[in-house]
């Protein structure tokens, strides 16, 4: 799975039910209802992290640092798995800068990481990773760099295991017709199934399921929490390596007591590792 899960920033800009302090439990309620073997998340600020571990700590590890200090700073793109189901056999963070395994910033003066845990499956021994991550928003020119710092690493990684990576990309599509922020989405995705990995939505041997969007974003309304999103507008992905079979993709817009427990919906695969 992966799974944006908003940070907690401006939390005052949205409706009471709609704020971290509300809504952390229905975010931990769908998770434990899910059962994912694994989840990349994104946006998560300390206080939200120790909030998410406390509440589905009892059946999920994780592994996790703030992309501003390398500790606690800034977002958390954690990686939550399931203690009966997976082993953690190394867990690193990557930043996407010249120098990526000090902490440090980009050419744009930001700082963002890559999450980076390899795993034992302790049913079928499989070993395998998982990269998590988040691309900039706001800055097209960032985000292509980072885009291609993610291609890179792919292509010059020594260890062959097969990898899935999971992040919310801020992929907008080129689709003039709508108000969008950006368009340079199909580029990026482009940039990153050149690292030799595939979306997980385009090879799914079942298909998808759920809607065509990943956040419940209204552009009629300009504001979250109110749709199920604009259909084409998927902006988290899961991509796949060699030795990943994808059986099934999908988006789930459920909500939780009548309500979403993010702006964003999960994204999840089920997958063989070959």
């Amino acid at each position: 799975m992966s799974f944006n899960m908003l940070f907690n920033l401006y939390d005052s800009d949205l409706e009471p039910i709609d704020r971290w302090e509300t809504r952390k439990a229905r975010v931990a309620e769908y998770i434990q209802w899910a059962h994912p073997d694994v989840i990349g998340s994104q946006e998560l600020q300390s206080d939200q992290f120790d909030d998410l571990c406390a509440l589905i700590g009892e059946e999920y590890a994780s592994y996790g640092v703030g992309a501003n200090d390398g500790k606690r700073a800034g977002d958390i793109p954690a990686v939550f798995y399931r203690k009966d189901r997976l082993q953690l056999i190394k867990a690193q963070t990557f930043y996407f800068s010249e120098t990526p395994e000090v902490i440090s910033k980009n050419p744009f003066g930001g700082k963002n990481t890559l999450t980076v845990c390899h795993f034992r499956d302790k049913q079928t021994d499989h070993e395998f990773l998982i990269l998590n991550t988040h691309l900039a928003f706001g800055n097209i020119e960032r985000r292509f760099y980072e885009a291609c710092k993610l291609r890179d690493f792919l292509l010059n990684k020594k260890n062959q295991l097969p990898l899935l990576i999971t992040g919310d990309f801020n992929t907008f599509p080129f689709r003039q017709e709508l108000d969008l922020p950006f368009y340079d989405g199909d580029k990026i995705v482009r940039i990153i199934e050149n690292g030799c990995v595939f979306d997980s939505f385009k090879c799914a041997s079942f298909g998808h399921f759920g809607p065509i969007s990943s956040t419940n974003f209204c552009l009629e309304k300009k504001k979250p929490f109110c749709s199920e999103g604009e259909p084409g507008i998927i902006l988290d992905h899961i991509f796949v390596s060699n030795g990943i079979q994808v059986l099934s993709h999908g988006i789930d817009a459920a909500r939780v007591d009548g309500h979403f427990p993010s702006d964003h919906f999960p994204v999840i695969v089920d997958v063989i590792i070959q």
